[in-house]
């Protein structure tokens, strides 16, 4: 599985357990394993993930 991959099933099941708003870049990484500094670069290209997990947490 590459980073991008990971993070995204990380956030998945983060987002299946705890409110949108306790997720953060540090436990995600620390979940995954990836570095701060690695997290961000795949992290530009899951941001419209990231939007629609929330748009549909808001239509819940």
């Amino acid at each position: 599985m590459d980073t991008k991959e990971a993070i995204k099933v990380q956030f998945m099941n983060e987002y299946a357990r705890k409110v949108f708003s306790d997720i953060t870049v540090k436990g995600l990484c620390a979940a995954t394993p990836v570095a701060r500094t690695t997290f961000y670069f795949p992290m530009l290209m899951f941001c419209p993930l990231v939007v629609a997990a929330y748009r549909r947490g808001m239509e819940l």
